[in-house]
């Protein structure tokens, strides 16, 4: 996490949610969400079960309306579209 920490000093263009992450991703996004450009993505591979609801409920939580693509394999992505607060 303290990686993590640090990129927050840095405005992202992808945020990639690699797999294994579980609950923790929301911590992630949480910390490095709001450096996600408008126009930047949010990806994650294939979630397993914990990650695809840290997912839903930090984009609940923060009101994030752009579309939630999935593909074939599962793996879950979207755009930024407006700031976050």
């Amino acid at each position: 996490m303290q990686f993590v920490r640090r990129l927050a000093d840095h405005q992202l263009a992808v945020l990639h949610l690699g797999p294994g992450l579980g609950a923790d991703a929301a911590a992630v996004l949480e910390v490095l969400y709001p450096r996600v450009a408008t126009g930047g993505v949010v990806l994650t591979d294939t979630p397993d079960p914990a990650t695809a609801d840290a997912v839903e409920a930090f984009r609940r939580r923060h009101g994030v309306t752009a579309p939630l693509e999935r593909d074939d394999a599962g793996g879950l992505a979207w755009w930024k579209a407006e700031a976050v607060g």
